[in-house]
């Protein structure tokens, strides 16, 4: 990791105290999965922040986190809380099985690479969050068991500000509820 200066530290202690998402953190600061946790063990050795405060980061306490080399932001792992339709199509439905605020990993939903798609998350309860309608292109698509299930890696390409708000406090919510309705 390059050496942050000692202005942006601070700066970034103060992002993650009011509320960002690690890929949020990632973005604006321009850093690598590894490079994040890097700067949180950092944090933590020069005590600009407490192990609860840094520990809780999903980043930093879910092994399940993919920070493969290849993958530009986390991936969270997700119990099938979030099931997944097409726009244009109901019945296709699935489950989102990772998810960041740039793409997903979604079982059920067919698709080719460079397929668009518009896709709607459904959450499971009202109140943890609203239908998200996300435009994606599909990366990839395999079939996975002897059921030959349909898997497929969306990158999001377009999504409306109001739903990239609920999608980013989805996120938050399932991964340890940091803080809701931050804009």
């Amino acid at each position: 990791m390059t050496e942050i200066p000692e202005t942006l530290v601070v700066e970034f202690v103060q992002d993650v105290r009011s509320g960002f998402i690690d890929s949020e953190l990632m973005e604006k600061y321009r850093l690598s999965t590894k490079s994040l946790r890097a700067l949180f063990y950092r944090i933590l050795e020069e005590k600009r922040m407490s192990g609860a405060e840094v520990y809780v980061r999903p980043i930093m306490l879910d092994e399940t986190i993919e920070t493969d080399f290849r993958r530009g932001l986390p991936r969270y792992l997700l119990a099938p809380l979030i099931s997944v339709r097409e726009a244009d199509n109901p019945q296709s439905r699935g489950w989102v099985f990772d998810l960041s605020d740039k793409g997903m990993r979604v079982c059920g939903i067919r698709s080719e690479p460079g397929d668009a798609k518009t896709l709607i998350l459904l959450p499971r309860k009202e109140q943890i969050a609203s239908e998200i309608t996300v435009h994606v292109e599909c990366r990839w698509f395999c079939e996975e068991g002897p059921e030959a299930r349909p898997v497929a890696g969306f990158r999001i390409s377009a999504i409306e500000a109001a739903d990239l708000r609920e999608l980013r406090n989805l996120i938050r919510l399932l991964t340890l509820g940091m803080r809701l309705n931050v804009p």
